[in-house]
Protein backbone atom coordinates (compact mmCIF):
# COMPACT_ATOMS: atom_id res chain seq x y z
CA UNK A 1 0.00 0.00 0.00
CA UNK A 2 2.73 2.14 0.72
CA UNK A 3 4.94 1.61 -2.04
CA UNK A 4 1.43 2.12 -4.54
CA UNK A 5 1.58 5.85 -2.98
CA UNK A 6 -1.69 5.56 -0.88
CA UNK A 7 -1.77 8.42 1.66
CA UNK A 8 -4.88 7.71 3.13
CA UNK A 9 -4.74 4.00 5.09
CA UNK A 10 -8.21 1.87 4.26
CA UNK A 11 -10.62 1.31 7.10
CA UNK A 12 -11.13 -2.80 5.43
CA UNK A 13 -8.91 -5.05 3.80
CA UNK A 14 -10.90 -7.96 1.87
CA UNK A 15 -8.73 -10.88 0.01
CA UNK A 16 -8.99 -14.52 0.73
CA UNK A 17 -8.09 -16.50 3.26
CA UNK A 18 -8.84 -19.66 5.05
CA UNK A 19 -7.25 -22.41 6.63
CA UNK A 20 -6.58 -23.65 2.73
CA UNK A 21 -5.74 -20.28 1.89
CA UNK A 22 -3.92 -18.77 4.90
CA UNK A 23 -1.60 -16.27 4.18
CA UNK A 24 0.14 -15.74 7.18
CA UNK A 25 2.55 -13.24 6.42
CA UNK A 26 -0.41 -11.40 4.41
CA UNK A 27 -2.14 -11.57 7.87
CA UNK A 28 0.23 -10.68 10.39
CA UNK A 29 0.93 -7.28 7.95
CA UNK A 30 -2.37 -5.93 8.64
CA UNK A 31 -2.62 -7.16 11.86
CA UNK A 32 0.67 -4.87 12.95
CA UNK A 33 -1.02 -2.10 11.39
CA UNK A 34 -3.80 -2.96 13.76
CA UNK A 35 -1.21 -2.51 16.87
CA UNK A 36 -0.70 1.21 15.06
CA UNK A 37 -2.92 4.04 14.91
CA UNK A 38 -4.25 2.68 11.70
CA UNK A 39 -6.62 0.43 11.86
CA UNK A 40 -7.29 -1.71 9.26
CA UNK A 41 -9.71 -4.33 9.77
CA UNK A 42 -9.65 -7.79 7.97
CA UNK A 43 -12.54 -9.28 6.01
CA UNK A 44 -11.98 -13.00 4.49
CA UNK A 45 -13.49 -13.02 0.83
CA UNK A 46 -14.06 -16.93 0.45
CA UNK A 47 -14.09 -17.52 4.25
CA UNK A 48 -15.61 -21.03 3.39
CA UNK A 49 -13.24 -21.83 0.35
CA UNK A 50 -15.94 -22.27 -1.35
CA UNK A 51 -16.73 -25.73 0.75
CA UNK A 52 -13.39 -27.31 -0.48
CA UNK A 53 -11.80 -27.79 3.10
CA UNK A 54 -15.43 -29.59 3.99
CA UNK A 55 -13.19 -32.37 2.28
CA UNK A 56 -10.48 -32.14 4.43
CA UNK A 57 -10.28 -35.11 6.96
CA UNK A 58 -8.30 -32.60 9.41
CA UNK A 59 -11.31 -29.73 9.17
CA UNK A 60 -13.80 -32.98 9.48
CA UNK A 61 -12.06 -34.57 12.31
CA UNK A 62 -12.48 -31.09 14.37
CA UNK A 63 -15.72 -30.41 13.64
CA UNK A 64 -16.52 -34.13 14.78
CA UNK A 65 -14.34 -33.04 18.14
CA UNK A 66 -16.50 -30.11 18.26
CA UNK A 67 -20.13 -31.64 17.59
CA UNK A 68 -20.20 -28.50 14.76
CA UNK A 69 -19.79 -28.27 11.06
CA UNK A 70 -16.88 -27.54 8.71
CA UNK A 71 -18.60 -24.52 7.75
CA UNK A 72 -18.74 -23.61 11.53
CA UNK A 73 -15.05 -24.74 11.81
CA UNK A 74 -13.80 -22.51 9.32
CA UNK A 75 -15.85 -19.76 10.64
CA UNK A 76 -14.72 -20.31 13.95
CA UNK A 77 -11.01 -19.98 12.90
CA UNK A 78 -11.44 -16.78 11.20
CA UNK A 79 -13.18 -15.51 14.15
CA UNK A 80 -10.34 -16.57 16.48
CA UNK A 81 -7.83 -14.75 13.79
CA UNK A 82 -9.38 -11.42 14.62
CA UNK A 83 -10.86 -12.32 10.68
CA UNK A 84 -14.25 -11.09 9.45
CA UNK A 85 -15.36 -13.98 7.66
CA UNK A 86 -17.52 -12.96 4.77
CA UNK A 87 -19.75 -16.47 3.82
CA UNK A 88 -22.37 -16.67 1.11
CA UNK A 89 -25.30 -18.66 1.10
CA UNK A 90 -28.99 -17.93 0.86
CA UNK A 91 -30.39 -20.93 2.43
CA UNK A 92 -31.81 -19.84 5.72
CA UNK A 93 -30.77 -23.16 7.70
CA UNK A 94 -27.22 -22.19 6.86
CA UNK A 95 -27.92 -18.71 7.31
CA UNK A 96 -28.63 -19.47 11.48
CA UNK A 97 -25.47 -22.37 11.50
CA UNK A 98 -23.02 -19.84 9.94
CA UNK A 99 -23.95 -17.57 13.21
CA UNK A 100 -23.63 -20.49 16.08
CA UNK A 101 -20.41 -20.54 16.06
CA UNK A 102 -19.99 -19.18 20.10
CA UNK A 103 -20.53 -22.73 21.41
CA UNK A 104 -17.30 -24.10 21.51
CA UNK A 105 -13.48 -22.51 20.99
CA UNK A 106 -11.06 -24.24 18.94
CA UNK A 107 -7.91 -24.89 21.26
CA UNK A 108 -4.26 -24.21 20.22
CA UNK A 109 -3.62 -27.38 18.52
CA UNK A 110 -6.99 -27.20 16.35
CA UNK A 111 -5.60 -23.77 15.39
CA UNK A 112 -2.84 -25.01 14.65
CA UNK A 113 -3.63 -27.96 12.45
CA UNK A 114 -6.02 -25.91 10.49
CA UNK A 115 -2.66 -23.32 10.16
CA UNK A 116 -1.17 -25.63 8.58
CA UNK A 117 -3.36 -26.71 5.84
CA UNK A 118 -1.70 -23.79 3.52
CA UNK A 119 0.90 -25.62 1.46
CA UNK A 120 3.75 -22.90 -0.35
CA UNK A 121 2.46 -24.47 -3.49
CA UNK A 122 -1.28 -23.47 -2.69
CA UNK A 123 0.09 -19.59 -1.56
CA UNK A 124 2.33 -19.64 -5.23
CA UNK A 125 -0.91 -20.75 -7.30
CA UNK A 126 -3.53 -18.27 -5.48
CA UNK A 127 -0.22 -15.64 -6.30
CA UNK A 128 0.37 -16.03 -9.95
CA UNK A 129 -3.35 -16.23 -10.55
CA UNK A 130 -3.81 -12.96 -9.00
CA UNK A 131 -0.99 -11.32 -10.85
CA UNK A 132 -2.64 -13.05 -13.82
CA UNK A 133 -6.09 -11.71 -13.28
CA UNK A 134 -4.22 -8.38 -12.73
CA UNK A 135 -3.00 -8.47 -15.85
CA UNK A 136 -6.03 -8.94 -18.04
CA UNK A 137 -8.46 -5.91 -16.19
Amino acid sequence: LIQAGITVMPVIIQFEVSPIMFRKDLVNYFQQINNTTDNITIVASKALSRTQAFDYPPVQKIANKHRATCAQIMIRWSIQKSIIPLCKTSTPDRMRENRSVSHFVLDESDMALLDSLTTEEHIHQRTELEAKRKVQS
